[in-house]
């Protein structure tokens, strides 16, 4: 199943899952929640679903094809820890828009006509689903499986504070630390703990485990670049556009920067750093950033870090089936 039919699949599960969870609240907990809970659903509906599809295609590989109830937790599990990051960094962001519609803590504010209180909302809401997550995770057999996904979740959030640390500091990042904190913020749990994850309870060899590990990396790496080159681009993808720049973000794409531009053109980004962009200013940056090549380089890493993966792929004697199945991913990934 390719990842268009997973996707409209998976919508379906998860739908299903939040609303048993809002209802089962209402009923038991607080009737009147329906102001507060009810945006989940349109606010979630228009996720890639990369985690879950990622932990389906090691199912896959490890030759189950029958979706059973263990299979679908362990996808509960992945998306909903990712919604909850997703709330928590667009607050951390100040992001305004996400999948086309307003980031949680935006509606809230709007619907409750309180910014505090809309924030308050919105972290309480995801917590309370992360919770679920944490419930399901409690039914997995594995213990080194529990363990992955909390270690996960551990590495997330403390480089989830470094980067808010990078974004109030004045001084540059080095590219070292950058990409540490991509993999460890964003990369391992988008591609690598997810496609561990089911590997871990399919009980496969060290050696497997290290190249998916490996593989992971690099495929997570990928993600944070596209991401973070997606800043800049006047795509249509439903995002903030120049947060990064707006927030002080230190990124690959603004190192890319810094040591291409001229002294002066660099003098003025770094002017534009940390300030609320006016379409004047946007528009400015936008010509600064077409002077240069630095689309042309940062997809060039892009691609480097997928052949990186697709090398390391091929270099593991898989059998047919399963060098087909991790064959799907790379593809996956190249022209999603």
């Amino acid at each position: 199943m390719d990842w268009k039919l997973y996707t409209h699949a998976f919508n379906e599960e998860f739908s299903s899952f939040l609303k048993e969870k809002t209802t089962f609240i209402e009923k038991n907990y607080w009737p009147t929640t329906s102001e507060i809970l009810d945006y989940i659903h349109q606010y979630q509906q228009w996720g890639k679903r990369f985690r879950p599809y990622m932990v389906y295609l090691r199912h896959r590989l490890c030759w189950w094809t029958l979706w059973d109830d263990e299979i679908i937790r362990l996808w509960m599990i992945c998306e909903c820890i990712h919604l909850m990051a997703l709330v928590h960094d667009d607050i951390c962001d100040q992001g305004f828009s996400r999948h086309h519609v307003d980031t949680y803590h935006i509606h809230l504010s709007k619907t409750l006509w309180n910014d505090h209180h809309g924030l308050s909302q919105s972290l309480l809401v995801w917590d309370l689903f992360y919770t679920r997550a944490m419930q399901l995770l409690l039914s997995v057999k594995s213990v080194d499986a529990q363990k992955l996904i909390t270690d996960m979740l551990e590495k997330v959030i403390v480089w989830e504070m470094q980067d808010v640390l990078y974004s109030h500091i004045e001084e540059n990042i080095g590219l070292e630390d950058i990409l540490l904190k991509d993999h460890l913020k964003s990369g391992q749990y988008t591609f690598q703990t997810p496609m561990l994850f089911w590997a871990t309870l399919a009980g496969i060899t060290q050696e497997q485990f290290s190249l998916i590990k490996d593989i992971g990396h690099h495929v997570g790496l990928w993600f944070q670049l596209r991401d973070d080159l997606l800043d800049r681009l006047p795509d249509d993808d439903g995002k903030t556009k120049l947060s990064d720049l707006a927030e002080w973000n230190q990124t690959v794409v603004w190192s890319i920067l810094r040591d291409t531009l001229s002294d002066e053109d660099r003098t003025f980004l770094c002017s534009q750093r940390g300030k609320s962009l006016e379409d004047l200013d946007k528009e400015k940056i936008r010509d600064v950033w077409n002077a240069y090549p630095i689309t042309q380089k940062a997809r060039e890493q892009i691609i480097a870090h997928l052949d990186e993966g697709e090398k390391l792929l091929l270099s593991f004697p898989w059998d047919e089936s399963s060098l087909n199945a991790m064959k799907e991913i790379i593809s996956f990934l190249k022209y999603s």
